[in-house]
């Protein structure tokens, strides 16, 4: 297996291979934001202004806003909350907002740091329920402050009453005993005295603590130095939907996020050109870059746009075939790829023109029995013609099935196409038997006998079993990958051709917009207009020298390109630079055109 550490995404990576699934999800937060915000209830908030003072602060020193913390901290505990219910109730008629609905409505905040205001904050269906509520809370707030001073200081206060009381009792004690004892002796009235004038000072001593907690009480209860009662409520308006838009795209980017990159660690893809190469231990041939096909869904950017980034990759692409035609004698080529939406038969043809443009006689055999997508990108008679399965039948001839391609015939290029036949016979039945296998393998090196490069579009070989027997049957194996291809698919394309012995020579790397145009084509007939009379060719003799080509226009004479490349009378475009011919540029258009 290979090590996938490589193909690693991130986050910022991974958003971005799955676009289109992260634009989703945020649109669909933002439909859902739009909905809410939409069909929500109107609701209305009010809002008071408490200033408190700390009775203490002349005597501590604890910074103001922490004073002012604890207070809000006050106004937000339960206690308020159930107060505030009960002063509700007291209401005619009461607004009937309950404890729960005050906790988790009621927003204080601080004005500023260094600030003893606070903001008390309420919002309610309706404007008078929304002001009635936040006094309740304010009213409430006063309430418990009161009712915890004085259960503070209801102890203290009892204990000096207490006290208060005996010494009045005394004190009328003694009285009566000195009034009693006139006549007494000096001691006994002394000693009388000084009891009263020790109750007297604790007496004066508990009245002056008394008073003293008394103040201590009345301030704890003025701790609200000023109350600013809300006059209005206003309605939720653009603010608090713009936030909501905003909540909902960040959770929505947020999951998208996470979904992408989940997608992309669970099923490594490629996204770049270079990456299949660690894969199928072969080497890129062509980065391929999408192509908008201006004739409609043909996608044959060598013919029609010859000066194309995609037509120059497909030649290079070809280039690097020819020279390991040269090099290594590979004169059967099978192409192949792990899907059948991987734009196969797409490159197969534009590889094939590239290669005929060159000078290559150059032969393409369509191997996909099913959906035949090279011969219907090629030539729109091709699918009901006799082919390859015809011949190796006996029930047609190699002059019947050899048919040169269009677009090749009007370039004055050497390429000519094999189709798959009209047979009816599935392809397991027929590479069921060895008799076919073995007659396509004769067929197979006798056309390469007559050919300089036989090229084969093979179907997707994790998809359809022949694909591998056509495989087999070659010198060497490309490859196309698309762009964003599974890691897993590769893997196991290369280890499908290590069974057979085939290595890969190279691969194209396949971008999505060249893909999309293939899929579209395989359904429709392509757009080549020929005589079907025009169809048959006569069987080639042996390969030709390099550079050789039939001659489309037999009385005309070779013409020099600005490149001082000598062309075929029958080429209209230079193959080496791609330039038109100074006599076709110059033809005026004939009528009807």
């Amino acid at each position: 297996m290979t090590d996938t550490a490589a193909f690693e995404p991130s986050l910022v990576g991974a958003i971005w291979r799955d676009r289109r699934l992260v634009a989703g999800v945020l649109v669909a937060s933002l439909a859902l934001a739009i909905v809410y915000a939409v069909t929500r209830p109107a609701l209305y908030t009010a809002t008071a202004s408490v200033l408190v003072e700390d009775p203490h602060a002349q005597g501590t020193s604890d910074p103001p806003e922490r004073y002012v913390a604890d207070q809000a901290a006050v106004l937000r505990s339960s206690n308020v909350a159930r107060e505030a219910v009960a002063i509700d109730q007291q209401r005619k008629p009461p607004v009937g907002l309950s404890m729960a609905y005050y906790l988790k409505h009621a927003v204080v905040s601080a004005s500023a740091r260094d600030s003893n205001f606070m903001r008390v904050s309420l919002s309610a269906s309706t404007p008078t329920a929304a002001k009635l509520g936040v006094d309740n809370v304010v009213q409430a707030y006063k309430s418990v402050l009161r009712s915890d001073a004085q259960t503070k200081f209801e102890g203290t206060l009892n204990q000096i009453d207490a006290e208060l009381t005996r010494i009045d009792a005394e004190l009328s004690g003694l009285t009566q005993q000195i009034k009693a004892a006139p006549s007494a002796s000096a001691a006994v009235l002394d000693g009388l005295d000084v009891q009263q004038r020790q109750l007297l000072e604790r007496q004066n001593t508990l009245q002056v603590e008394r008073s003293s907690i008394a103040r201590q009480l009345d301030q704890a209860t003025r701790t609200v130095a000023l109350y600013d009662r809300p006059e209005k409520a206003t309605k939720a308006g653009l603010l608090s939907s713009v936030r909501t838009l905003i909540l909902a795209l960040v959770l929505g980017g947020i999951v998208a996020g996470l979904l992408a990159y989940v997608r992309a660690t669970r099923k490594p893809t490629f996204f770049r050109a270079n990456e299949p190469e660690l894969v199928l231990g072969a080497p890129l041939l062509a980065d391929v870059p999408a192509y908008d096909s201006p004739s409609g869904p043909l996608a044959l950017p060598v013919i029609e746009r010859p000066f194309s980034p995609t037509a120059h990759a497909y030649r290079y692409a070809a280039a690097s075939i020819d020279i390991q035609r040269v090099s290594a004698g590979i004169r059967r080529l099978t192409v192949t790829s792990a899907g059948a939406d991987d734009g196969r038969s797409t490159a197969t043809a534009n590889i094939a023109l590239a290669l005929a443009a060159s000078g290559v006689h150059t032969l393409v055999m369509d191997g996909d029995l099913e959906s035949q997508g090279l011969s219907r990108l090629l030539r729109r008679d091709l699918v009901d013609h006799p082919g390859w399965l015809d011949l190796v039948a006996g029930r047609s001839g190699l002059t019947d099935v050899l048919v040169q391609v269009p677009a090749a015939k009007a370039e004055g290029l050497p390429l000519d196409v094999l189709a798959a036949g009209k047979t009816t016979t599935s392809a397991a039945e027929f590479f069921a038997a060895d008799n076919s296998r073995r007659l396509l393998e004769v067929l197979l090196a006798e056309l390469a006998d007559h050919y300089d490069v036989v090229i084969v579009d093979a179907p997707p070989l994790l998809q359809v079993t022949h694909a591998a027997t056509l495989a087999a049957g070659a010198d060497s194996v490309l490859v196309v990958v698309s762009h964003g291809s599974g890691l897993a698919d590769q893997e196991e394309i290369g280890r499908r051709l290590r069974l057979i012995g085939r290595a890969p020579m190279g691969y194209l790397y396949i971008h999505p917009e060249t893909k999309r145009l293939t899929r579209r084509s395989a359904p429709r007939s392509a757009v080549l207009p020929v005589p079907v009379d025009d169809a048959r060719v006569a069987v080639p003799g042996p390969a030709a020298p390099r550079g050789a080509r039939p001659s489309a226009v037999p009385n005309a004479s070779p013409w020099t390109c600005s490149c001082n490349r000598e062309n075929p009378p029958g080429l209209t475009n230079c193959p080496r630079c791609g330039r038109r011919r100074p006599e076709a540029l110059a033809r005026p258009r004939a009528a009807g055109d």
